[in-house]
């Protein structure tokens, strides 16, 4: 082994002493010379030829001899005269240094690429560089130099380049070091502020002219995205829809590693802050101001804000007034609660399903209540503890107007659904799940930073981000009455269809033709249920036997009177029907 000469067993576990196992493939003995007398200078190399080959070549040194001759006056004749004698025993060595020009290529390449994540892998199979070599008429990267058959040398180039552009890795150090690099002009600062304490770190995100856009708006919509950062992080998005433009708008992110009533409180009243400062302007709420916005958001984060609320209040209310005044839940979180307690059961008005679905429609407090009641005496379990947690006046308030404190304008102002804030988060999707916070971060930098120059495309020149057909309520008017005729032409097609199906089956019962000699009971049966019957003889009927003209064959005989086909040979229904 090779180690340091301070390095014993009682500090093996220690990385400051250096030891390394020697493989067995190694020349000890060459290698120890080489610790010993280390690699031949200039001054004291032989005259030949040192090219280092396999062990077991060694013994058999190359024959070549190198001279250099130099001229006497260097700066008269700046040339030199190398002279090799002998014919080399190896093959040429393969170049192990690529060109300057080269290198400068990869980099290039590499450059609007290049995450703390990227890996060699994915550098080589990359569509950036395909198109590269393709453009220069190359095949491979081996076309470009020789050298890159060493892939090692490729991951050292995308090693040294990360050290550079990301000297402090991936994590909360990195967005920091982007925060005090990059944004630190107002105008242009995405990353406005970070909190990091024993109990957890806050990053607060938003241009400023999403703060500008945030404060103009009567409501806005919260929600938590957990799929995009690795944990512990998530991030809360702050969103709107422009009714207008038809398009979903993200104007800011709180990131988050921490999941507390207190940590929450801190995030909201950053990020509300951090939008006054901006704007030059204090942040206004209608029930507290009597002008500004209200807000729409899940259960998690309403707490906190809540409390935020309350800080900037100067009564100093307290916080469960503050939500009946601004947190209306959204009703498809509450349907999958309902679908979840109510496993089973069918989703009819005359069921526990209706009964629990009913809660939304109460007008009044006391109709609210007797619903719970009712379902209270339910023998499902599920349903007891949902009913029972509906019973908090600050979980009503936020699925019925009759407890909030909103105004019936202001609570049907708010969305009943935090669709918004749900697409905005599957949108946020496309830069990939499961991030690196510094990924992360950078992927909402220029998500957010293209939902705002949409916007102002379209407010200064009225561009949209999409074409859609339907951009006007007139039109959208009138494709919905085309999409009901073509569901009434559908369904008119459908009965006609039937019909024609039906009428095709009494023709074909007509045309049966059953055989004199065949016994009933003989017959097999059909995948349709029907018996089947011979195409020799006479037509028959599909309808049921009439047990009055039912006789067995032995009377008929015996009586002289010979039965039609029809009552001897009728096709009986052995399982469903048409």
């Amino acid at each position: 082994y090779i180690g340091c000469a301070s390095w014993n067993w009682s500090n093996r576990h220690s990385e400051s002493h250096f030891i390394q196992h020697v493989p067995p493939r190694v020349d000890i003995q060459y290698f120890q010379h080489l610790f010993t007398h280390g690699l031949p200078s200039p001054e004291t190399a032989g005259r030949s030829c040192n090219v280092v080959e396999p062990r077991n070549a060694r013994s058999q040194p190359c024959p070549v001899v190198w001279d250099i001759l130099f001229p006497e006056d260097i700066q008269r004749v700046p040339y030199f005269l190398l002279i090799a004698t002998g014919t080399h025993s190896h093959i040429p060595p393969p170049p192990f240094i690529a060109g300057e020009a080269q290198l400068q290529a990869i980099k290039n390449i590499l450059h609007p690429m290049l995450t703390p994540a990227l890996t060699r892998s994915q550098f080589l199979n990359s569509p950036q560089l395909a198109a590269y070599l393709t453009s220069r008429g190359l095949s491979s990267i081996e076309d470009l130099s020789l050298a890159f058959a060493n892939k090692d040398r490729i991951s050292r180039i995308i090693k040294q380049e990360k050290l550079v552009r990301f000297p402090y890795g991936s994590g909360i150090e990195a967005v920091l070091f982007d925060w005090k690099t990059h944004d630190q002009n107002p105008e242009t600062a995405y990353i406005r502020r970070i909190i990091s304490s024993v109990s957890g770190n806050i990053i607060v995100c938003f241009y400023k002219q999403a703060a500008k856009i945030l404060l103009e708006q009567v409501t806005f919509q919260m929600d938590m995205s957990y799929k995009r950062l690795q944990r512990p992080w998530s991030e809360i998005l702050v969103v709107i829809f422009h009714s207008q433009e038809n398009k979903l708008l993200t104007l800011g992110r709180i990131i988050t590693d921490t999941e507390t009533r207190d940590m929450y409180q801190i995030a909201m009243t950053a990020f509300f802050d951090e939008c006054s400062k901006q704007v030059q302007k204090p942040v206004q709420w209608s029930h507290i101001h009597h002008t500004g916005i209200t807000v729409d958001m899940d259960w998690k984060q309403a707490a906190g804000f809540c409390r935020y609320l309350t800080s900037v209040d100067p009564s100093r209310r307290d916080w469960t007034w503050h939500f009946q005044c601004t947190i209306r839940f959204c009703q498809v979180h509450f349907m999958r609660g309902v679908t979840k307690a109510a496993a089973g059961e069918e989703r009819t008005p005359d069921t526990v399903w209706g009964c629990m679905m009913d809660l939304l429609n109460a007008k009044t407090r006391a109709e609210y209540w007797e619903l719970l009641s009712l379902l209270e005496t339910e023998e499902k379990p599920s349903v007891r503890a949902w009913a029972k947690d509906k019973k908090s006046p600050i979980t009503a308030s936020g699925l019925v107007q009759c407890f909030s404190n909103l105004s019936k304008q202001d609570w049907n102002t708010l969305e009943s659904h935090s669709n918004a804030a749900e697409q905005a988060g599957q949108k946020g999707y496309r830069s990939g799940q499961r991030l690196s916070l510094h990924a992360a971060v950078s992927a909402s930098r220029k998500m957010d930073l293209q939902d705002i120059k949409e916007y102002d495309a379209f407010d200064k020149y009225g561009i949209r981000h999409a074409h859609r057909a339907a951009s006007t309520i007139s039109e959208r008017y009138f494709q919905n009455r085309a999409r009901d005729a073509r569901t009434y032409i559908s369904g008119y097609n459908k009965v006609c269809t039937e019909t024609c199906l039906e009428r095709k089956r009494k023709q074909f019962q007509d045309s049966i033709i059953i055989s004199d000699d065949e016994d009933e009971s003989l017959l097999p049966s059909s995948s349709s249920g029907y018996t089947k019957l011979s195409h020799r003889g006479r037509k028959g009927s599909l309808r049921p036997r009439d047990p009055s003209r039912s006789r067995s064959r032995s009377t008929v005989r015996s009586g002289g009177i010979s039965p039609s086909p029809v009552d001897r040979y009728v096709a009986k229904p052995v399982g469903s029907v048409f």
